[in-house]
């Protein structure tokens, strides 16, 4: 399963991204490297961008059951880039709750953002993440 995990905002939230076939295995590796991001940082509260908009399929959802990392305690919840399927937004709905992670639902980048704001009204500027995020993503205007 391609994946990308790293910080999307040092130490406060971690972008989590999921492409082409998803696999058992992958999602293993992607809930370790969640936790080698949650485990290295300096916040006390950290969340996660998910965006598995490019993701084809998903694994039995009671894969999901094995996930540690919502259990972190750096770990508040996951703000979710919702995808033009809706199957697969479905799937992502319930997997939140399969895995009892306190989710927040976005259908575009700028949502993502006023999502952490809402979640963590301290947040620094987020206007140079959101270039990043909208380029990761696909959604940036080529210049």
């Amino acid at each position: 399963m391609p994946q990308q995990v790293s910080w999307l905002i040092e130490d406060i939230v971690i972008l989590g991204r999921v492409w082409g076939k998803n696999s058992l295995e992958g999602l293993q590796e992607y809930n370790d490297n969640v936790n080698k991001l949650l485990d290295a940082s300096a916040s006390e509260k950290v969340y996660l961008v998910y965006d598995g908009r490019e993701a084809e399929g998903m694994p039995p959802l009671r894969a999901f059951q094995s996930f540690t990392f919502p259990k972190h305690p750096r770990f508040k919840g996951v703000v979710v880039l919702r995808s033009m399927n809706p199957f697969l937004n479905f799937i992502a709905s319930a997997t939140t709750q399969i895995a009892g992670v306190r989710a927040h639902f976005a259908n575009t980048p700028d949502e993502v953002f006023g999502l952490l704001h809402d979640l963590m009204p301290d947040l620094p500027d987020t206007t140079p993440y959101r270039a990043v995020l909208e380029r990761e993503t696909g959604d940036a205007q080529d210049a």
